[in-house]
């Protein structure tokens, strides 16, 4: 955890996260989930590497989660209309239970997804809402696939998300352009 708070200036920190808790499992309304957050706190579930908690896993996990919390406490710093023109035409976020929906139709992969990216989301889990489509991109801003990259060159909906996400970070601190974000290591 102590490289996933590496990544990010110490007033981010120190203004938007209280406390971090580790379980074993969690879940909500019958479904299991890997994180969650609240108001300036982030929940995970780790049940060892050999069940799929990596390092990698988990510190994706841990800028997903955050960005939830720095998204509800600056919305001001997000475009969403711009992010939303972003989507293909006519597309409305399929899941009214932000994720959950997702999560019980086996609809929530991480894994990205080209057809998608054409359309303008990383993942599968992405299409479920405004929220976790940022989610999404900023897990791999910090913790980037190995692939990440090359999405955000090919798909220009990806790139033009990616760009929002950016000012996003920015406006927390000017430190958070895009060079600074390509040196984050897979």
């Amino acid at each position: 955890m102590a490289t996933a708070l590496g990544k990010y200036p110490a007033e981010i920190l120190t203004k938007n996260l209280h406390t971090v808790y580790f379980l074993r499992a969690m879940s909500f309304f019958g479904v299991g989930y890997g994180g969650t957050n609240s108001t300036d706190a982030l929940y995970f579930t780790n049940d060892g590497e050999d069940n799929g908690y990596t390092d990698y896993y988990l510190e994706q996990n841990f800028h997903h989660e955050f960005s939830s919390i720095l998204y509800r406490n600056h919305p001001e710093y997000l475009d969403t209309a711009a992010w939303k023109a972003a989507n293909i035409e006519g597309f409305d976020y399929n899941d009214p239970e932000a994720g959950v929906g997702a999560i019980r139709k086996n609809q929530s992969s991480q894994d990205l997804d080209s057809e998608l990216a054409e359309k303008g989301f990383l993942t599968q889990y992405a299409y479920s809402s405004l929220e976790n489509d940022v989610n999404t991109l900023a897990q791999n801003l910090f913790r980037p696939d190995p692939k990440f990259w090359e999405f955000v060159e090919k798909y220009p909906r990806i790139r033009t998300k990616l760009n929002l996400l950016i000012h996003f970070y920015s406006e927390l601190d000017p430190i958070m352009i895009e060079p600074w974000f390509r040196k984050f290591d897979y």
